[in-house]
């Protein structure tokens, strides 16, 4: 296998005469992992992308979803996740992006992005640092830019972190694209690739501090304030005593039934007369599914267990029933907060990234825990709506 790549750091760049970078290092484990032997050339962007159009190159990396691209390859999961800001000085006014002086670098992720979306790019310059001094010298309005890259050069330069206000943009993972020729030879290597990739991330693609924090924001402006509080407090009293009669073993032979009955869900198949079909059928799942859809797509799921884990309520049947053995759960009862935050999860059926939130529920008279709420949150959409 022949891929090709142009230099971007921290994905891919030259350290001495090696090419190395976090996505090059990424792929050289999935590789061994899948004893897949592969060269890399080095090209400018336009040359990789354009090796890969003509059959020269059995992939490119890595980059984000490119029409262009699309109809001669197809993209993996993701290696990396870039959160894109847009950077300007605090007296910029963004109502009329069109009319700013944006510029871009040269061969990046970015730069293709604008051009693709009809941004006009009044300037391209070669690295970073040229944006910076470009921006803070008046002589460009607003740039895009991967976040943690813009922090990192700004404190390399001794510059305030808030020398520049950031505004979030968006999420945009970055993959490799395969070409269709190489995939119809190799049946079932993207799928191979793709299983992969997770146990060679050396860390999960997680909220920074601000992001949390604005998360948080969200959830105690928009959306506990919904919540029934005092009916969830009511349903974990009576389940909550009504599940402290099941043993070990049947509540894991239950859990069981209720994979395969989520299977049979999902499957446009009935599951009548099951538990599932029980739990789902409460009031409270009612209530939780109508608050859900009322937050416009930004919860993707919201459910609650008693104090062992087991399902008691949820806006949609969940996958298990028994959730006491999952980490978001023993995070949740551990942490003196009562709180969990997840890594950030990518759908690429959906080309969603999700979140999922854990809170604890504590009895208002005893301090007692009684169960946590689960949320699964559109990220992106939670933190556009929280700027």
């Amino acid at each position: 296998m022949t891929l090709s790549t142009s230099p971007n750091p921290p994905y891919q760049m030259l350290q001495g005469t090696r090419l190395g970078g976090l996505s090059v290092d990424i792929l050289a484990c999935v590789f061994a992992r899948s004893r897949q032997h592969y060269t890399i050339d080095l090209l400018p962007w336009a040359r990789a992308v354009e090796a890969i159009k003509q059959g020269e190159s059995d992939g490119v990396f890595t980059t984000i979803a490119m029409p262009e691209l699309d109809k001669v390859a197809r993209l993996s999961d993701p290696l990396a996740l870039e959160k894109w800001y847009w950077f300007h000085r605090a007296d910029t006014d963004l109502n009329n992006i069109q009319r700013l002086r944006i510029a871009g670098i040269r061969g990046s992720n970015e730069l293709q992005w604008l051009r693709a979306n009809g941004y006009p790019v009044s300037m391209q310059v070669n690295t970073l640092q040229q944006l910076v001094y470009l921006l803070k010298n008046h002589r460009i309005d607003l740039f895009l830019a991967d976040k943690k890259t813009v922090e990192n050069k700004l404190q390399k330069l001794d510059w305030h972190a808030s020398t520049f206000r950031a505004d979030f943009s968006a999420y945009r993972p970055l993959g490799v694209y395969f070409s269709n020729r190489f995939l119809n030879r190799n049946t079932g290597f993207l799928h191979t690739f793709n299983q992969e990739i997770s146990p060679c991330l050396k860390q999960p693609m997680a909220l920074d501090d601000a992001e949390q924090i604005k998360v948080k924001r969200w959830l105690s402006e928009s959306l506990l304030p919904r919540l029934p509080m005092d009916d969830i407090r009511r349903a974990l009293r009576h389940y909550n005593a009504e599940y402290e009669s099941l043993s070990v073993a049947e509540r894991d032979q239950a859990d069981q039934q209720w994979v395969r009955d989520y299977a049979l869900i999902r499957n446009g198949e009935a599951a009548a007369g099951s538990r599932l079909a029980e739990v789902s059928s409460r009031d409270l799942s009612a209530r939780l599914a109508q608050i859900q859809a009322g937050t416009g797509h930004i919860v993707s799921e919201l459910f609650v267990t008693g104090k062992t884990g087991i399902s008691v309520a949820h806006s949609a049947p969940t996958s298990d029933f028994y959730h006491g053995d999952e980490r978001p759960f023993t995070d949740v009862m551990s942490q003196p907060e009562g709180r969990y935050i997840g890594p950030i999860q990518y759908d690429a059926s959906s080309q969603r990234f999700q979140v999922k939130v854990g809170l604890r529920i504590d009895d208002t008279t005893t301090s007692e825990t009684q169960g946590v709420i689960f949320v699964g949150i559109d990220v992106e959409q939670a933190l556009k709506v929280s700027h």
